[in-house]
């Protein structure tokens, strides 16, 4: 698995978010009912439970993750993004974009130290060399349906927050994404969530 960390020379810094509407938040119902077992791979628009252990100076944060839909680019959509590090497995001269609606809310701890979910690493069996999250990727927001939304910067109690995850794959939907890992246990993700079909593209 290549995990891509990327900078974009051409975009702007985005103003933080105004809030529009009231943050949509998680129910007890759905927290209650969220899966807590690693094992399991979560289908696209369930939650899953992740809870970070306390690493200082963090404290312990539980959240609630979930994917809820995915929208595939074209090869090349994402040839003016450079990428950072001299050992790349991925041209983003030809590769392909999968634009994922990643939502979270944390459940349990402190907003004001709290540090997301973990990182989230995709996952396609048998070919990690040809897949990748993109880092730093917050300008391509509104790429995603629904398009990011960052609730929880003004609403965080139980608060959904959405963000854009940028896959980016080696082109033939043989690399088409398949999983997404959220955190660590120590022995492995403490979730995997079903990366679902695209219905769209863009």
């Amino acid at each position: 698995m290549a995990l891509l960390a990327a900078g974009c020379s051409s975009a702007e810094s985005q103003p933080d978010p105004t809030p529009s509407h009231k943050a949509m938040r998680v129910t007890h119902a759905q927290i209650k009912s969220a899966s807590n077992s690693p094992k399991s791979l979560v289908p696209a628009g369930h939650w899953a439970l992740v809870h970070r252990p306390k690493d200082r100076p963090i404290p312990a944060h539980t959240y609630l993750v979930r994917i809820v839909s995915v929208v595939k680019g074209a090869s090349g959509d994402l040839k003016k993004v450079k990428l950072m590090g001299p050992d790349q497995p991925l041209s983003m001269k030809t590769a392909v974009p999968y634009y994922v609606a990643f939502q979270s809310a944390m459940v349990k701890g402190n907003p004001d130290n709290a540090d997301g979910p973990g990182g989230n690493v995709a996952i396609d069996k048998g070919h990690d060399n040809k897949i990748g999250i993109l880092q730093y990727a917050s300008q391509f927001g509104d790429r995603c349906r629904p398009p990011t939304d960052d609730g929880a910067s003004w609403d965080p109690k139980n608060s959904v927050s959405t963000t854009c995850q940028v896959v980016v794959t080696a082109p033939g939907a043989q690399y088409a994404p398949t999983m997404l890992q959220v955190g660590w246990t120590g022995h492995g993700p403490a979730a995997k969530l079903k990366v679902p079909t695209p219905k769209s593209t863009v």
